[in-house]
């Protein structure tokens, strides 16, 4: 490992090279040992301030092939580390969205709800931070049951009371997640009820066909 981390001139590394060349990247972890690949990719970067991991975030590709090599294991607690002003690989992606994609169709179903409530040091979940970019606050909302979604709603409502208890402004964007949670959560059962109103029209014409061809069978044998 220590080759890996050997600095140039510049103080980059061959890990610093391979955030913007995938396939280097694959090379370079494939021939990591599995229990180092973690702490490797925890190191910051030379001006000590963002991990391997935040910056690795920027390009798609590389982040694809860094969680292909990652040990399952330890992708919770990979998203959870934070970078020196205390915020999480998981929050950091929020602003990101292509790449947020990519790690939610990583992440157990089961394990979501518990991400969504990593916080940075400046105590914003990863929620609060998903709901500044609507296509990644879209993304979560879509990637969760309605069962979660349901569940999220309590959190927040819970938030929300505790906030207007005492004052605090963040009661007013937990309202609004709230409603766009509910308005998620609509559309799902709007969706189930179309859905559910189209199966039985089908089921209704199916049955209208056999009638009508049942009768003109007894039509005709009664013709004959």
């Amino acid at each position: 490992m220590s080759a890996v981390q050997e600095k140039d001139k510049e103080g980059d590394t061959a890990m610093d090279f391979a955030i913007l060349n995938h396939e280097l990247l694959g090379v370079i972890l494939e021939h990591l040992p599995v229990d180092d690949r973690f702490e490797a990719l925890k190191k910051l970067d030379k001006q000590g301030q963002y991990t391997f991991l935040h910056r690795v975030v920027a390009n798609p590709e590389s982040l694809k092939m860094m969680l292909k090599f990652l040990p399952a294991k330890t992708l919770l607690d990979a998203l959870n580390v934070k970078s020196t002003h205390g915020i999480t690989v998981m929050n950091y992606a929020t602003q990101c969205p292509e790449s947020l994609e990519i790690i939610l169709k990583c992440l157990p179903a089961q394990d979501l709800l518990d991400i969504l409530k990593f916080k940075s040091l400046n105590g914003k979940t990863v929620l609060n931070e998903a709901a500044k970019n609507p296509r990644s606050l879209d993304l979560i909302l879509k990637a969760l049951s309605s069962e979660n979604l349901t569940a999220l709603i309590h959190d927040e409502a819970s938030l929300m009371q505790e906030g207007y208890e005492k004052k605090y402004p963040q009661s007013e964007h937990s309202q609004k997640l709230v409603d766009i949670i509910c308005v998620e959560l609509n559309k799902r059962k709007a969706a189930m009820i179309r859905a559910t109103l189209q199966e039985n029209k089908q089921r209704s014409l199916c049955d209208h066909d056999k009638t009508i061809s049942s009768s003109n069978v007894s039509s005709k044998r009664t013709s004959s």
